[in-house]
């Protein structure tokens, strides 16, 4: 109501995610792990159909301002790690996921606390930012069959390939632009943008135009204070510090 615009909304079930999934991956074109570009390919479909051919979206602007709560963690467990046996430094976990930590009980908190102490004193790794999530991920290799476990066997421990592709100074990078750096490289890249984005879009002959990835932009965020990305647990913080006049904050 603020901006005066016209929404059109799609609901998608887990029914409808479980009906459309083979179209989804026949336009991945390539074996994926979560169900996130289905409701994508259900919303391109909404706009092809409202006779929308090229879109705007934010996707980007996470990544580049330092959005995501994966980049609050590793500020959060770098800080722990200076004290593991602290009590009260984990509980800054309970900002970043208040809606799980207040339902917990005592065992599912210890459970909680566990399960983000894992790699807790590897600061040193140029992985640590991601190292909960790959090693969470890598447990659903136990879905994939044999042979494809074979396979995957024989190569190379994935963070060590994934370390040999850094640039030879990126441990002197401040810790939040190497976080950045790979998500951007990993995931942006080779997902967001190509099986949960642009195919998904394409799927309805929808384009997709993202204008926090301008290479200027892209620039600007990289060469500015890592304060300004991420002010202590505040993530997008320039973002939002710009946007503040113009975005009414009920909305925001």
């Amino acid at each position: 109501m603020a901006f005066g615009t016209d929404h059109r909304t799609v609901l998608c079930s887990e029914q409808d995610i479980g009906e459309i999934f083979p179209r989804v991956i026949w336009h991945t074109e390539t074996p994926i792990l979560r169900t996130a570009p289905a409701p994508l390919f259900m919303l391109s479909e909404l706009v092809r159909k409202n006779d929308f051919k090229v879109v705007l979206t934010g996707e980007g602007a996470d990544e580049v301002f330092a959005g995501y709560n994966i980049f609050k963690e590793d500020r959060v467990r770098r800080f722990w790690a200076r004290q593991p046996n602290s009590k009260l430094r984990p509980m800054l976990l309970e900002r970043l996921y208040p809606y799980i930590f207040s339902q917990a009980n005592a065992g599912a908190r210890a459970f909680l606390e566990g399960f983000f102490r894992k790699s807790l004193t590897q600061v040193n790794s140029p992985a640590y930012s991601h190292l909960i999530r790959w090693n969470n991920t890598a447990l659903l290799k136990a879905f994939f069959s044999d042979e494809l476990q074979g396979m995957i066997g024989k190569l190379p421990d994935f963070v060590e390939r994934f370390v040999s592709t850094l640039p030879s100074d990126f441990m002197s990078w401040d810790s939040l632009s190497r976080a950045q750096y790979t998500e951007m490289t990993i995931f942006l890249s080779n997902y967001l943008l190509f099986s949960q984005g642009d195919r998904m879009a394409m799927g309805h002959s929808v384009e997709g135009r993202f204008p926090f990835l301008d290479h200027r932009i892209v620039e600007f965020a990289c060469s500015m204070p890592p304060k300004y990305r991420l002010n202590g647990l505040k993530e997008k913080f320039i973002l939002k510090e710009a946007s503040r006049d113009l975005i009414p904050l009920w909305v925001a």
